[in-house]
């Protein structure tokens, strides 16, 4: 458990205490790199669309980080040491809305979403387990080329599709490879 501490307070006229839970960061390693790291990831959930393009900034930080660790270590003073640290917070908490940007596959130059409405035909393999129900059979696609303006180009994304269970219709098993005609599409809200 963290140390409490008492702080007395003497503001113009009014005299009070503060309780302060002062934490030790240093046996707390994971915390002090998984909250900025986790922070980080949220930020991208919640405002990813607004961000620029964040890997170079990670390596600015990281970079700028080392000559402040590398200057910091020949200071006297505690101060410095801080500084860089929070540095190494920053460079962590970037690095994590970084990877959720990079690891996000919409943002993929060559997704299906990019190619909108003129998508002609896709070529999709079924890569997921068939789900049975009373009137459809479900499963997912993965895209890995469209035809747009008479051209096969190279694309990704998945796609949820559910198709009629009727006697002539077999189910999708996985590995089936299906030619589409028309462009997906898009998934209406809940």
């Amino acid at each position: 458990m963290a140390p409490v501490v008492l702080r007395y307070y003497h503001i113009s006229n009014y005299q009070y205490f503060a309780c302060f839970m002062e934490i030790k960061w240093a046996p707390n390693a994971f915390v002090r790199l998984t909250l900025p790291l986790m922070a980080g990831i949220l930020t991208y959930l919640y405002w990813g669309e607004t961000l620029p393009e964040l890997l170079p900034f990670v390596g600015l930080l990281v970079v700028l980080f080392g000559v402040v660790q590398a200057w910091a270590t020949r200071q006297r003073e505690a101060t410095a040491t801080d500084a860089a640290g929070l540095l190494a917070v920053l460079a962590v908490y970037v690095a994590g809305a970084a990877l959720t940007q990079q690891a996000t596959e919409s943002r993929a130059p060559d997704h299906l979403y990019r190619f909108g409405s003129g998508i002609e035909f896709y070529r999709g393999v079924v890569d997921d387990y068939t789900v049975v129900r009373p009137a459809t059979y479900a499963t997912t696609v993965r895209v890995s080329a469209v035809r747009v303006g008479g051209q096969w180009r190279p694309a990704r994304g998945g796609i949820r599709v559910s198709v009629p269970r009727e006697a002539a219709v077999t189910a999708p098993q996985y590995g089936d490879v299906w030619l589409v005609r028309g462009a997906p599409a898009p998934s209406k809200p809940p």
